[in-house]
């Protein structure tokens, strides 16, 4: 009999491709982790071939570490020096630098687990007060080196000598771990391409941005799982861009590789008729999902009931070909072998999840009846599940692949290998479906899923007007386009709506929103408000803000004219806007400080440049979307600055008009800019009620003549304060 494994190799692309900035490590730790020595494993292990499945963003952000330009956000972290650490800086390593699996990861290196430890019995400003430089480095080095898998280790001197002295790093060997970092990373890329010229593995690729083909291609696919579910609105289907991807994946693979791929899997091992018409059309030979689509193939169940477990049929085991005999090949996943490994495993010795594993393959053969040998095929994530095993997976998978190569009459294949002289059976129609209960509900099934996919549809259609018209260079309408195709991922859409949850849930979708941001600044369009707010509201329960109670209104003076003027007003950095910290001196505006009385509105901007004290410019800007669209522009004149107040009306997605504009006097609005730049304005000029919620945005003008928002995703927000009552702020 024959076993098939794929491995499928995949992340979310984390590129800000405006600023050249990766937002999240993952891709660098899963690769020191994961994607280097998953394949490099099987040169202990003559006959065991396997394939693996790279998605083309992925390995494009992989090899962005090695391009000069590109920056990570949590690498720099890593490298300034912990003397030079800020309050913010040391708040974003306490929070995100522990971010691993604690009994496999954290616990078995001392110095870290204390450092955990101490975490948890204080406070975050005890922490700075107690730690000095050295626990932050520390801090700061285990971060990366408890990511570093002992396959590398063993074969890194350099590595293994860091983590044997476990503290006390100095800043002089930061530069040595990154330069070991960047070997590997290089290393990771060279190993899949020798190893499929070796003719170890097999790579097969995914559509370039790993977007759900069948949703793409028709949206109301989904209701053929579920009839009754809703769609989008707006909605359109897009073949085309499905075709895009797919085509950029094979040109990108063909240009890495040197060869076509043989197969696909459809991310989330989602398929239709139509996703494998388009694989047809592009000479695609192969293609796999899950057994729940097969069964919804064929009508019928694949499993039969055995005692407390289902035993599954010979049908399984079996490749079909797609378009009733004429189209690609498709292998179904086992379902519950793939789980075992992905979800089980994990919590066995070594030995004896190995054991199992091969005994239940042997379990198939013994049942089979089929006219060819049994081709079982083991299809799961290859990076996540690893963290949660013993030394990273390596003792199980060492001892399942020995076990293989022990025993008689069962192989470990290529899936191209596993097809060579079969007879695949024809299946009439396939069925629309993904690995996850043969439907879409996790991609399309929740509200937040449908107002994400409506989003990119508003941003395709005004790309699309902007394409006729010819007024946007090729090369930003290019750009815009792959912000769209980016936007068409499936992780946004996992991680939206109830089913899932990830401590990072707002990163996601502030990520999501800025690529879709970008396609409006591209093709020189309003970005509108829905893109503002977030997808995902977190409950106001978690929100802990300070209280903006301006008992005595400040001082209208451009001076912070004593301690305890701001001291309670609300306060939002700048450096955080839009989810990923920014370098300082990159942003026009360092803080702002903001809160109201009965009688006003009170906001203060802290300028991270020299202020411009010449010419009649609007300089700063306030835009109000709640609860009227109002904008203030600000101009400098050799007076003051003058107010002129404008209402804004939204007519259609990405355009706005503007109504008559009114120049506000000093009883209804005041601006000083000296050190800050501050700003009172009544109640009644910004046309609120007691306790409606005021939403708002600032801007700056930067050197360059552009305008910088603040916050870029997001608005800040408070209450209007009632009659005797001042309200609690929120920031969404």
């Amino acid at each position: 009999m024959q076993v098939a494994f794929l491995w499928h190799m995949h992340q979310p692309d984390y590129r800000d491709r405006d600023r050249r900035e990766i937002l999240l490590p993952w891709v660098r730790l899963h690769a020191l982790k994961d994607y280097y020595d998953m394949p490099a494993r099987l040169e202990r292990f003559e006959g065991i071939h396997q394939t693996f499945n790279l998605v083309p963003s992925l390995l494009e952000q992989l090899e962005a570490y090695g391009k000069e330009g590109w920056r990570e956000t949590e690498l720099e972290l890593f490298l300034r020096p912990a003397a030079l650490l800020t309050l913010q800086e040391k708040q974003a390593v306490s929070d995100s630098f522990f971010d691993a699996s604690e009994e496999r990861m954290i616990k078995p290196h001392p110095r870290y687990a204390s450092l955990l430890r101490e975490k948890r019995l204080r406070s975050f400003s005890d922490l700075v007060q107690r730690w000095s430089e050295q626990e932050w480095r520390d801090l700061q080095f285990w971060r990366q080196l408890s990511w570093v898998d002992p396959m590398i280790r063993d074969r890194d001197p350099a590595l293994a000598d860091l983590i044997r002295q476990g503290q006390n790093f100095t800043e002089s060997q930061k530069d040595l771990l990154r330069e070991r970092m960047q070997y590997w990373l290089r290393e990771t890329i060279g190993v899949y391409a020798r190893l499929q010229a070796k003719g170890t593995i097999e790579i097969s690729l995914s559509p370039f941005y790993h977007p759900i083909l069948p949703l793409l291609i028709d949206p109301s696919s989904v209701r053929e799982a579920m009839p009754e579910c809703p769609l989008p609105e707006p909605h359109s289907p897009h073949p085309e861009d499905a075709r895009v991807q797919m085509e950029l994946a094979i040109a990108f693979f063909e240009d890495r590789f040197g060869v076509k791929p043989r197969g696909v899997w459809p991310p989330e091992g989602a398929v239709s008729e139509e996703t494998v018409s388009l694989m047809a059309e592009l000479g695609i030979g192969w293609v796999a999902s899950d057994e729940d689509i097969l069964a919804r193939s064929l009508g019928r169940p694949v499993r039969n009931p055995h005692g407390n477990r289902t035993i599954a049929r010979d049908d399984l085991y079996r490749p079909y070909r797609t378009l009733g005999g004429k189209g690609p090949v498709i292998l179904f996943r086992d379902h519950r072998l793939s789980d075992l490994i992905g979800f089980e495993f994990q919590r066995w010795p070594p030995e004896e999840a190995a054991h199992y594993l091969v005994q239940e393959l042997l379990s198939i053969q013994s049942r089979w009846t089929g006219p060819e040998p049994p081709l079982v095929s083991i299809v799961l994530d290859g990076e996540n599940c690893w963290e949660y095993y013993s030394d990273d997976g390596g003792p199980f998978l060492d001892a399942l692949y020995g076990k293989i190569l022990e025993t008689p009459n069962l192989k470990s294949v290529t899936v191209s290998e596993a097809l060579e002289g079969r007879t695949p059976l024809p299946v009439d129609r396939l069925a629309a479906g993904s690995w996850i209960n043969g439907n879409f509900h996790i991609w399309m099934g929740e509200e937040a899923d449908r107002r994400a996919w409506a989003l990119v549809e508003e941003a395709r259609r005004v790309l699309e007007e902007e394409e006729r018209k010819g007024t946007v260079s090729e090369e930003d309408l290019c750009e815009a386009r792959t912000e769209i195709y980016v936007a068409q991922g499936s992780d946004w859409y996992w991680w939206f709506g109830d089913t899932h949850n990830a401590a990072n849930l707002t990163r996601f979708d502030e990520m999501f929103r800025q690529h879709l941001v970008r396609v409006y600044t591209l093709l020189r369009r309003r970005t509108p408000d829905s893109l503002l707010a977030p997808l995902e509201i977190p409950s106001t329960q978690d929100l802990n803000y300070p209280e903006p109670t301006l008992l005595a209104g400040p001082v209208i003076d451009g001076s912070v004219t004593h301690y305890y003027e701001w001291l309670s007003a609300a306060r939002h950095d700048a450096r955080y806007s839009g989810g990923a910290m920014r370098v300082a001196g990159e942003s026009g505006i360092e803080c702002l400080y903001y809160g109201g009385d009965e009688s006003g509105f009170y906001l203060r901007a802290d300028p991270s440049r020299p202020l411009l004290k010449k010419g009649t410019h609007c300089r700063w800007e306030i835009l109000v979307t709640v609860p009227n669209r109002l904008l203030f522009r600000f101009y400098l004149t050799p007076q003051g600055y003058e107010i002129r107040k404008t209402r804004q009306i939204d007519k259609e997605v990405g355009r706005t008009s503007e109504g008559s504009e009114e120049v506000l006097d000093g009883t209804k609005a005041r601006a000083v800019e000296g050190s800050v730049f501050e700003v009172m304005l009544t109640w009644d000029v910004l046309e609120t009620g007691d306790e409606e919620t005021l939403s708002f945005f600032v801007s700056i003008l930067t050197g360059k003549g552009e305008r910088e928002t603040i916050p870029s995703l997001s608005s800040l927000c408070m209450t209007i304060p009632g009659r005797g009552r001042l309200g609690r702020p929120w920031f969404v």
